[in-house]
């Protein structure tokens, strides 16, 4: 899995692929912009995931504390598809 300290960007003529099976892990309220493309490469049988840095369901105990958390709303600010933005 991937975890995010911070919020990430593609630019305007960027390009970020998340591969099959990808489990991506944000939290603080960062936010995610996309100006460019993003292209989700996932399936039914290796999806891929966004998921918080709380969820120890999905891509193990990522911050440590022994499976004593979970995914719950608001832990990260989503993903922002913006004007010229190229998604799939």
């Amino acid at each position: 899995g991937i975890v995010l300290a911070t919020g990430f960007h593609v630019p305007a003529g960027g390009h970020l692929r998340l591969e099959p099976g990808v489990v991506l892990k944000m939290g603080g309220g960062l936010g995610n912009y996309v100006d460019g493309t993003l292209t989700v490469a996932g399936s039914a049988s290796a999806p891929v995931v966004m998921t918080s840095f709380y969820d120890d369901r999905t891509g193990g105990d990522t911050n440590g504390d022994g499976g004593a958390t979970a995914a719950a709303p608001l832990q990260w600010a989503g993903l922002r598809l913006r004007d010229g933005a190229d998604a799939s």
